[in-house]
């Protein structure tokens, strides 16, 4: 079995400001009591700018978070690299930026190394590249990049750490009410919804950038768990039965081309939202015209992978759209002032382009 786990920085710390060299050891020993039993593994880690923020408590300015990665990933490494050498084997580092992914090119790469490195027995450990890139210190983080890994390498399970039992009807922090969800199956709108739009205070995530990952793993044909990190023999207990933690059921099919895997995986910040008749004409391999489209989400510019999703905002495909989130949004407005389709002179995304979410 083929595993992405991703430990967030609240986990290594435990909830302080430092990080826990007993959290560490404790879950690289996991990882390998895992590869032990002939699982692959791929860890996604937060904890550099946490890591060096310790060593750096001056620093103030949120532009210093670059040189707090920069110094406190080189002691992740370091940390890692000594428990791993208790089970005589070698960790790797891989900083990527999103467009590792989203550029075809550097995606074939990245999935060829981290294929290499499990094939000859070293733990790839995967963190954001916060040192060269501000943007995703704003726009991104690792549960987002856990679960583009997760799509492109083909993994059968994303784990995610983090420090909540899972998935609740409410904030549990806030509400006493709030019960554990452990079992979905459909990410919408809805469910979105129910996520705090609060980030944790170590981490730059939170539980809406957890679910969201999940759900780009699950379209990919990915099961994903949400647990506690903190909780002695959670990996094992997350692929247990029964499971920890909350988990998401797989919605698309593991079994397709590496074009489509590359499309599930790439996906970027847009979404397109279509109405009943584009959904149906897309699960029929038709391309996705201006006239099916009711609204767009987020941002996107011509060549990026969107997301599109019915009214409800499950997912039905992912392609490389032809124009702009701004000219999309002109053509639509045309529309709805002038009674006709914008000017738009092809369609937004080729049938040629896009992975359609087909379940099992």
């Amino acid at each position: 079995m083929r595993i992405v786990v991703k430990v967030g920085t609240n986990v290594l710390t435990d909830n302080s400001d430092v990080i826990q060299n007993s959290v560490v050891k404790r879950l690289t020993a996991e990882i390998f009591e895992l590869r032990q039993k002939g699982h692959e593994v791929v860890l996604v880690s937060s904890g550099a700018v946490g890591s060096g923020r310790a060593r750096l408590p001056a620093l103030l300015s949120v532009d210093d978070k670059q040189i707090w990665a920069a110094v406190g990933q080189p002691y992740m490494m370091q940390l890692y690299g000594k428990y791993a050498a208790e089970f005589k084997a070698e960790v790797g580092q891989l900083l990527i930026l999103r467009s590792e992914l989203t550029d075809k090119e550097r995606y074939v790469n990245l999935v060829e190394v981290i294929n290499g490195m499990l094939k000859a027995g070293v733990l790839p450990i995967i963190n954001g590249n916060d040192v060269i890139s501000k943007a995703d210190l704003v726009t991104g983080d690792n549960d987002v990049l856990a679960g583009m890994v997760a799509a492109a390498i083909g993994a059968d399970k994303l784990i995610i750490l983090t420090n909540q039992e899972g998935f609740f009807t409410a904030d549990p922090n806030f509400d006493k009410q709030a019960k554990l969800i452990k079992e979905i199956k459909n990410v919408g709108f809805e469910l979105e919804r129910l996520c705090s739009i609060g980030k944790s205070t170590g981490g730059r995530g939170g539980m809406l950038s957890k679910v969201r990952a999940a759900r780009q793993a699950t379209n990919a044909g990915v099961e994903t768990i949400i647990a506690d990190g903190r909780t002695e023999g959670v990996l094992a207990k997350a692929l247990g039965s029964p499971h920890i933690g909350t988990k998401f059921l797989p919605i698309g099919a593991k079994d397709i081309n590496e074009k489509k895997r590359w499309l599930l995986a790439a996906k970027g910040f847009g979404q397109l939202v279509v109405d009943g008749g584009a959904a149906a004409a897309l699960l029929k391999s038709k391309s996705l015209l201006l006239p099916g489209i009711i609204s767009c989400r987020g941002m996107f510019d011509k060549g990026e992978i969107v997301e599109v999703v019915d009214k409800s905002g499950l997912a039905i495909a992912y392609g490389k759209v032809n124009y702009s989130l701004d000219e999309v949004q002109k053509a639509l407005a045309l529309r709805k002032d002038l009674g006709r389709g914008g000017n738009l002179e092809k369609e937004v995304i080729h049938a040629d382009h896009m992975a359609v979410i087909k379940t099992p």
